[in-house]
Parts: C-alpha cells; structure tokens; sequence
C-alpha cells in the first residue's frame, strides 16, 4: 500500500495550480485545476488499490486453502465469532452463523463434513477445550479487517499424505 500513498501527490498538485489559478484571476483555469485533479485521484484510488488490497482479503484464501467451493463434495460451513460475506462468494456455499460457543463445538461434532471460521483467540480459549471430535485447522490467515487470525477448522482428520509428512 506504501506504493498508492503517492496518489495523495495529485490532490496536492492540483490545489497548487487551483491557488496559481485563484492569485491569477483565472476562473476557468480554476476550475479546469479542481476536475483534473479530482477525476485523476478518484479514478486512479478506485482503480489500483483495491485490487492490491484483494490479495490481502481472509476469505479468498480460506475458501481455497480448505476447498470450499469444491461442489463434488457434501460439506457443511459455519462462522462463529468471524464473518465477512465474501465468504459465501468465494465458498460457493451458504455459511450458518452460530449464536454460540457451545453450538460451535455441536457443530464440530456432527459426523458431516464440516468447517468452522473462527477466530484464532476465541478457538484457543474457548471452543477447542470442548471439541471432542478428531479435528484439525485446515487454514489459517490474518484478517487485516478485524487484525486477527483467523483459522478454519475442519472436523476430519488431515488427509493421509499430509500425515504421512
């Protein structure tokens, strides 16, 4: 992001030829100073940055880190503590929001494949310690939204090759 922060030069430069302009007389060149200038940062802060942010953005990875979207298998997605709703874009699936800690370790328990995003904090202090079930964090990335970890945690053991490993 450092890189874009180059993008406050425009509106600086355009407030310097607005003040030329301004000192001058020249109205029409004032306001030819204000639309360049505007048009220029808007155009360029809506086009760049947001794509650079995306690479950055939990849900994408977390959705491909665990397979989400993969439609050949029968998988069920919950959020506790975390949400954001790309989640269900990017997973290609609905995503139930549980009211509860202790509805998200029932929601482990259930012999269905099954995800949970949650946070990494809340998954360490409160929810693991009442999982009984064989689990294991299938992904794991920082939401810069909320400046935490979040983690997604499936309720089947680690594939054979990566136990293997």
């Amino acid at each position: 992001m450092e890189s874009w922060a180059a993008l406050g030069l425009i509106p600086l430069g355009g407030a310097v030829a607005m003040a030329t302009c301004l000192r001058s007389g020249n109205r029409r060149g004032f306001v030819l100073a204000t639309t360049v200038a505007s048009v220029a940062f808007t155009a360029l802060l809506a086009a760049f940055p947001p794509a650079a942010m995306d690479r950055y953005k939990a849900p994408r990875d977390l959705a491909r880190d665990g397979n989400l979207a993969d439609s050949t298998r029968e998988i069920r997605i919950a959020a506790y503590d975390w949400f954001q709703p790309s989640i269900v874009f990017y997973s290609k699936r609905h995503v139930e929001k549980l009211p509860s800690i202790d509805k998200a370790a029932e929601f482990l328990a259930v012999p269905t494949p099954g995800f949970l995003l949650v946070e990494e904090e809340t998954w360490e202090k409160w929810i693991a310690v009442r999982v009984t079930v064989p689990h294991r964090v299938a992904a794991k990335r920082f939401d810069f939204y909320r400046n935490k970890m979040v983690l997604l945690i499936a309720n089947e053991p680690a594939p054979e090759s990566a136990r293997r490993q």
